[in-house]
């Protein structure tokens, strides 16, 4: 249990220090070239515990490039790709608050499809979950901000290859390794046709508004957006060996804790300003995290 315990904790961790750093770029950076370089850079973990367990013998195993790797890495670079054409409009508080939309759909994919256990207090924490994330998408009438549709989508999206990955993961005989390795491999490919797909004509319109931030662009920021992309790429590693234990919701409970770290951290850095509602959402979605831990 306390080595359970310590991947979720580091998976969270990777991936608030990963999104924390993606708001700060996604300003000199067109929201596809983002996706792009996070999913080729984010494969770098799973390509070197490729090389670390690297066996010829049962290297193919239970497994060959197939549909369900394929549709597995459409929706995680589109879940790249949405989440990050909101974070450029909107704030980070509100943006990766929407993020508790994965861990619920999957806390629900592992109850019903995995049949993992649900306390009761997991289920009052889903409907704190789904009226926090109403308040904190809303305006201050309740209407929802349509600037955040890409967002939940995104989220959707990327709940959708968890849900893939879990499945995958289940079967038996599987290299495992090898196959979470080549389907993040196989996404960066799919980064790549997604990065010349938008990168055109009626895009380079809206990239000219980076040209000024793109002159500024150094090494350093380079070594910036490397180690966030490490970083997202060490979480996913963390959370898939989470899910291949069958710990699908444990897992999911502690990234929903996620919005409320990068909740005060925008606040305190970003200088993050919430509406009545949006504050009272937050609240809800931090108290999550303290029911269960109970």
């Amino acid at each position: 249990m306390f080595s359970l315990i310590l991947f979720a904790s580091f998976a969270t961790l990777s991936f608030f220090i990963s999104d924390i750093i993606y708001k700060y770029v996604s300003d000199y950076f067109e929201y596809y070239k983002i996706a792009a370089i996070v999913t080729g850079i984010g494969a770098i973990p799973m390509f070197l515990l490729l090389l670390v367990n690297l066996n010829f013998s049962n290297l193919f195993a239970g497994f060959k490039i197939d549909v369900f790797i394929i549709i597995s890495s459409i929706f995680l670079v589109a879940g790249y790709i949405l989440n990050f054409m909101t974070l450029k409009t909107e704030q980070a508080t509100n943006t990766f608050s929407l993020s508790v939309l994965q861990p619920a759909m999957l806390i629900m994919f592992g109850f019903f499809v995995m049949k993992e256990h649900i306390t009761f207090i997991e289920i009052i924490a889903l409907i704190l979950l789904v009226i926090g994330t109403f308040l904190v998408t809303s305006n201050e009438r309740l209407k929802l901000n349509k600037q955040f549709i890409p967002a939940i989508v995104a989220n959707i999206s990327w709940a959708s290859y968890w849900f893939i990955m879990a499945l995958m993961l289940t079967i038996k005989g599987i290299n495992y390794i090898s196959f979470i390795s080549f389907s993040r491999m196989f996404a960066f490919v799919v980064g790549i046709v997604f990065l010349f797909w938008l990168n055109t004509k009626r895009h380079r319109n809206i990239a000219k508004k980076y040209n000024d931030k793109q002159k500024n662009i150094n090494k350093k920021l380079v070594l910036i957006i490397f180690i966030a992309a490490f970083s997202d790429g060490i979480g996913n590693l963390l959370f898939l060996f989470i899910t291949k234990s069958k710990n699908l919701i444990f897992g999911s409970i502690f990234l929903a804790m996620l919005p409320a770290l990068i909740g005060i951290f925008a606040y305190l850095f970003f200088k993050d300003r919430l509406n009545k509602m949006q504050l009272i959402g937050l609240a809800m979605i931090i108290s999550i995290g303290v029911l269960l831990s109970l």
